[in-house]
């Protein structure tokens, strides 16, 4: 599980950026190229939740 203070991070807001750099990293692709969608395939907001995403795509 990631932690959030790991990254010196506090807020839930910001995980979705770290986990964007932390795929981007591990796979070895450029900045910017990773990016958090909705259900309907639409670009989710920078700050969304982890759980609020998670819910809009449960309902799906």
């Amino acid at each position: 599980m990631i932690n959030r203070a790991d990254f010196g991070m506090p807020g839930k807001t910001q995980l979705s950026a770290a986990l964007k750099e932390i795929i981007e990293d591990k796979y070895g692709l450029p900045p910017g190229s990773v990016s958090i969608r909705n259900p309907d395939g639409t670009n989710s907001r920078s700050d969304k939740k982890i759980g609020n995403l998670k819910t809009d795509h449960e309902q799906k």
